[in-house]
């Protein structure tokens, strides 16, 4: 079965309220004997900002320990699914550097380099990612492929565009009457961050990890 990743719940602000933020430090970690300091963001929306309402934070939770603590954790592991995005831009670095000098590869990727308008050296992580498909297109006319080459190439898309929020965006804790909910605002507007959706990312990355390394043997067996 074809591996997806579970993509955050997007967040909607309701209209005529408003998000308020609030930032403290007070808090920290050990590591390896040094003590790290937590900045921590919670959130509240106003109820009634049309009437001129200002959002209520209840910073009395700022001294609850365990809300910083799974602050933490959850930025940690959002550093962590980052880490692995970058060991994938790595990996597949590798891959075309070794894919460009194939010789039935020369007219695709010149092609390709061609309609991007771009050097090679030039490419990012997605313009990449977008050179191998776009090779594996066109060898797959002709040799069969070992994977679904349109899964792999849409699901490394998601997991690039997640990588790049998690980098880029802003980990906040928003209160609701449910209790505290993990925000990620990032310029792909606001997600709901849960272990799922980190676990997902895990193993999507362990997938296109093993697909790297089929591509690359095929490139070298198909050069």
């Amino acid at each position: 079965m074809p591996i997806t990743f579970l993509k955050p719940q997007e967040f909607a602000i309701p209209n005529g309220e408003l998000l308020a933020e609030l930032s403290i430090d007070i808090f920290q970690v050990k590591q390896f004997g040094c003590e790290l300091s937590i900045p921590i963001t919670i959130a509240a929306l106003s109820k009634d900002f049309a009437g001129g309402q200002k959002p209520q934070i209840n910073v009395g939770d700022l001294s609850m320990e365990e809300l910083h603590q799974r602050y933490y954790d959850i930025k940690m592991l959002t550093f962590h699914c980052a880490w692995l995005g970058e060991v994938l831009l790595e990996r597949l670095k590798g891959v075309n550097d070794f894919m460009i000098s194939g010789p039935s590869n020369k007219a695709s990727v010149a092609k390709f380099l061609a309609d991007k308008g771009r050097q090679y050296e030039k490419l990012d992580f997605i313009a990449h990612k977008d050179l191998l498909c776009a090779v594996l297109k066109e060898r797959e006319k002709s040799i069969a492929l070992s994977f679904d080459r349109k899964t792999f190439c849409t699901l490394f898309d998601e997991i690039i565009v997640q990588r790049n929020n998690f980098i880029h965006g802003k980990l906040f804790m928003l209160q609701t009457s449910a209790g505290y909910q993990t925000i990620l605002h990032s310029d792909k507007g606001y997600q709901i961050i849960e272990k799922d959706t980190l676990n997902s990312y895990n193993e999507c990355y362990n997938n296109i990890s093993a697909i790297l390394s089929q591509s690359s043997q095929f490139l070298k067996d198909h050069p």
